[in-house]
């Protein structure tokens, strides 16, 4: 009985280690993962999704009472077309990034098939955004 014993608190203990070591593996190379994704999206200038999410630290306070300043969110990676009015969205405008809502589409200049026709707003900004938004300077939308 006691020969028993201790093989079940062997084998108990061996797939404990296991366990720890996969744990840990993963870890690491999810760890590896960010880093590298953090040294290209420094160098290239341009934000790097991880299975089609993203952080994002939010640097203004036109968001605000939604999305506070200094606060970080999350993004998923969402094509520009597939944007609904109301949708909180990460885009590229000139070489900032800003997270603003998307509040409706600028009829006549979609109508006469300008590019850029959306039409978005900080909730916290008294007016909407002077310069339009095209479908493809979208990159994610913001995920509450």
């Amino acid at each position: 009985m006691g020969r028993l014993l201790n093989d079940v608190r062997s084998l108990v203990l061996t797939v404990i280690i296991t366990v720890l070591d996969m744990i840990f593996v993963l870890c690491l190379i999810t760890g590896t993962v960010i880093l590298l994704s953090a040294y290209k999206e420094r160098v290239t200038g341009e934000p790097q999704f991880i299975c089609g999410y993203k952080t994002v630290y939010v640097s203004s306070g036109s968001m605000e009472d939604t999305i506070k300043k200094g606060q970080m969110v999350m993004v998923r990676r969402m094509d520009g077309l597939e944007a609904e009015p109301g949708d909180i969205l990460f885009f590229r405008r000139g070489s900032q990034y800003v997270i603003h809502r998307y509040i409706g589409d600028d009829a006549e200049r979609k109508a006469s098939g300008e590019r850029d026709h959306m039409i978005t707003k900080g909730d916290n900004n008294d007016i909407e955004d002077v310069t339009r938004l095209a479908p493809e300077d979208v990159l994610g939308k913001v995920m509450l």
